[in-house]
């Protein structure tokens, strides 16, 4: 085939140069190149399409992300530690209340979680220490927002103390700006809008003390306790979410990790309560049904419960979207605390909430881009 195809082109060669165009094309050898190279041309178009064919059949058909579905799942979860939150508001003023300190009513509440959650551990020998020693930062991180949450609550209205919990979303962005984060035009407007809603609720006669307290530096020492609650809360959020991108399937066992320390230092603030020569508590009041109810809500539910629930939403959801959605809680708050309490709202923090669930809303619904646009830009 070689020898034929040399032959033919010499031929064709000196055909065209010596004969006629009409004689070069009836050369038999120039007819024989012709048909050569139309079969050498039809053969490669037939070995690209098979290969373009073959390539296609390679390619496998991409399959539909579920990054919308994690999403969603994540906002569902915690929005349920949300609600189950704000119950514990109302509950646990209820519990102090009683008459029972609040040193004695953390012990108990996160020594009965912190039980509840012990299986979930395992052989803790057999746990990375990196996920052990996280998991008991969490959970001293948790137990600080939870002890000055229950001091606050001794003279502050439990929707007063919620609506300053929510300050976290604040605080958690700024926190992960400050490390090199990125701070969307979503979050910002969001963040505006829960601060602007927490300082309606602040607005003198807006939040008015409980008991004797006449506003004065009581009053301003409950609101300091209280505005350090996201300090405990979004801390715990950012350290929990590094956890669990590093052990994501470890989950349980970070939550029983948390309540092991949390009931360590509430055991210790509770001994040293109970110590103090100024401390005078009757023991037989934890005999009391609303007592005993108190306490096993709270450390069965609003503590054990939404642990598990808080952990799971932050493995399938950033902090600074868990915290904006989490602001929701005094709305849950105020609401029970109407119900169980008698507590009631002014028009002004009404006003404030709105502006914070508003928040809530746009950070959930909106994109993360907002659109800008420059004056005189020409549309798109």
């Amino acid at each position: 085939g070689a020898k034929a195809f040399r032959t033919a082109s010499s031929c064709y060669r000196g055909a065209s140069q010596h004969l006629p165009k009409q004689a070069a094309k009836a050369c038999p050898h120039t007819l024989a190149l012709n048909e050569l190279q139309k079969s050498t041309r039809l053969h490669m178009h037939s070995c690209d399409s098979r290969r373009c064919e073959i390539n296609a059949c390679a390619v496998p058909p991409a399959e539909p992300s579920d990054a919308n579905g994690e999403r969603v799942q994540g906002v569902l979860l915690m929005l349920a530690v949300a609600i189950l939150w704000g119950t514990n508001f109302p509950a646990v003023k209820a519990t102090i209340e009683s008459g029972v300190p609040a040193s004695v009513a953390a012990a108990l509440r996160f020594s009965i979680a912190g039980i509840a959650l012990a299986p979930l551990l395992g052989d803790v020998r057999k746990l990375p220490s990196d996920l052990v020693w996280g998991g008991l930062e969490c959970g001293c991180w948790i137990a600080f927002g939870y002890i000055v949450q229950a001091l606050a609550l001794q003279d502050l209205q439990a929707g007063t103390v919620a609506f300053m919990a929510s300050l976290q979303v604040v605080f958690v962005p700024c926190v992960m700006t400050a490390m090199g984060g990125r701070f969307t035009p979503r979050l910002a407007l969001a963040a505006l809008l829960c601060v602007g809603g927490v300082g309606i609720l602040e607005y003198p006669g807006a939040s008015p003390a409980v008991g004797n307290m006449d506003g004065g530096s009581d009053f301003m020492l409950a609101s300091l306790l209280a505005l350090l609650q996201p300090v405990g809360f979004g801390t715990s959020y950012l350290r929990i979410e590094a956890c669990m991108r590093r052990h994501p399937d470890c989950g349980l066992q970070l939550s029983s990790l948390q309540l092991i320390s949390n009931a360590a230092i509430a055991l210790a603030w509770c001994a040293t309560d109970l110590l103090s020569p100024t401390r005078e508590f009757d023991f037989t009041l934890l005999q009391n049904a609303p007592v005993i109810a108190g306490v096993l809500y709270t450390g069965l539910i609003s503590t054990a419960l939404t642990v598990l629930l808080q952990t799971r939403a932050l493995g399938k959801l950033p902090a600074t979207d868990s915290s904006v959605i989490v602001a929701t809680e005094p709305l849950w708050a105020a609401g029970f605390a109407c119900l169980l309490l008698g507590e009631t709202l002014s028009s002004s923090a009404q006003l404030g909430g709105f502006l914070i669930l508003l928040g809530c809303l746009s950070n959930t619904l909106l994109p993360e881009d907002l659109p800008t646009r420059r004056v005189g830009a020409e549309p798109q």
